[in-house]
């Protein structure tokens, strides 16, 4: 909810900080203090910030939003990734997949459900032309700890030092 009260601009990070700093030593508070912590406007919908709390929770690193990369048939133009993980030398982009996006019309935005998925299929490709690995998830993954757990330890994605 902090991550859209600051991307839809309804509150400002200051406003936030306000309200948890005047609540005091109310039940919860430290929770609201780790989200003020983590709160990040750019993230651009609920199920990436539930991805980003959950490899923050689980001891991951955290990733950087919204990172774009130059899309090479399009001069002037840029692919942007949900996520992304620098894993040494190693980057990974982390993309959440829901259904809306090959369903809904307003996100199909006038193309078909195959059209979505091979343009998806196309960028996908041309991000590992930057020596870039692309991690998929769906809610069901990352709402399953065991799973999520193991997608994050196949792509490697380090934990947080302390």
């Amino acid at each position: 909810m902090a991550d859209s009260a600051l991307h839809l601009r309804l509150m400002r990070e200051d406003d936030l900080a306000t309200l948890v700093e005047d609540a005091g030593p109310a039940r919860g508070i430290r929770n609201a203090r780790r989200v003020l912590a983590h709160m990040d406007g750019r993230s651009e919908s609920g199920g990436e910030s539930i991805v980003r709390a959950r490899m923050i929770e689980l001891g991951y690193v955290v990733p950087e939003l919204q990172v774009e990369f130059p899309n090479p048939l399009v001069p002037g133009r840029a692919y942007r990734a949900d996520m992304l993980v620098r894993c040494g030398e190693r980057l990974v982009v982390v993309e959440l997949d829901g259904k809306c996006k090959y369903e809904e019309p307003e996100m199909l935005s006038g193309r078909t459900t195959l059209g979505v998925l091979l343009d998806e299929r196309q960028r996908e490709a041309l991000l590992t032309s930057y020596g870039v690995e692309v991690m998929r998830l769906r809610y069901e993954d990352v709402m399953d700890e065991a799973r999520f757990v193991r997608m994050m330890d196949a792509y490697r994605i380090p934990r947080a030092t302390r």
